[in-house]
């Protein structure tokens, strides 16, 4: 950016014999594997919103993830495990810690914060997301 702002950058023109395109993203590509860090994990639901959009599984039932944040915190749980939170937040293990869902919408609901949708769903403590 410093060298955009100073106009030092000088342009090169693409080689078009080697570019390619990325291909369109498929509903699938959503799926959250619980095994990478909390960060990547943040960025992939931040980059897949809104669509395709971010999703795990609380046994059949599907859940899209809107909105997580990074939790600075050392869990000792399988990645995807439900763990030990505030009575309204819902946090989940991830390989190097904990990420909290703050935005999560049900298979047939709307999109409500975390606290509003543990209203009327149980998601035990030690269940797992997959």
């Amino acid at each position: 950016m410093k060298g955009f702002e100073a106009g030092s950058l000088k342009p090169v023109p693409q080689d078009h014999r080697v570019a390619s395109y990325a291909p369109l993203l498929k509903k699938s590509d959503g799926h959250l594997n619980w095994n990478r860090s909390s960060e990547e994990l943040a960025n992939f639901v931040r980059g897949l919103t809104p669509w395709p959009g971010a999703f795990t599984f609380h046994g059949k039932k599907r859940l899209k993830i809107l909105k997580v944040e990074v939790l600075p915190s050392q869990v000792v749980a399988a990645p995807g495990t439900i763990v030990k939170g505030f009575g309204n937040e819902l946090r989940v293990a991830t390989r190097n810690g904990a990420l909290a869902i703050l935005e999560i919408q049900g298979a047939s609901g709307k999109r409500l914060a975390a606290e509003e949708f543990l209203r009327g769903n149980q998601i035990p403590i030690g269940s797992v997301f997959s």
